[in-house]
């Protein structure tokens, strides 16, 4: 019976440090994606400005405007890829639960498969 307790402890532990790290690595890749947000946020403003205003009125030469506009092709790119990247960091982190729930099934490990299924269902919210 000791052992069985120790046994469920130890699948609960393993599957809240998974739900952790998943938990750890999205609020860390929401975090590098807000300099480029604030960034898109600050050349947008400024192209928006240029365009009421006025190139003209502002002074903002043709090799500037260039640089503006090429500026938010940059980060349109890097807000992109951020996006993709953590796409396919979730992707990843839902295939191995589903293995390990898949594995939890096979093995008639009931209690095991609900926790993957608890894991599943809070990574997909």
């Amino acid at each position: 019976m000791e052992n069985a307790e120790a046994m469920m402890d130890l699948m609960q532990n393993v599957a809240d440090a998974v739900q952790d790290a998943f938990n750890e690595v999205v609020d860390t890749m929401d975090n590098a994606a807000k300099p480029i947000e604030r960034a898109a946020e600050a050349i947008d403003n400024y192209v928006n400005i240029v365009d009421i205003v006025g190139q003209d009125m502002l002074g903002v030469s043709d090799e500037l405007q260039e640089r503006l506009d090429q500026s938010v092709i940059d980060v349109a790119h890097s807000a992109t890829v951020a996006a993709q990247e953590k796409m396919e960091t979730i992707e990843k982190s839902l295939v191995n639960a589903q293995r390990l729930l898949d594995e939890a099934i096979a093995a008639g490990d009931e209690a095991m498969a609900n926790k993957w299924r608890d894991v599943i269902q809070e990574m997909n919210d």
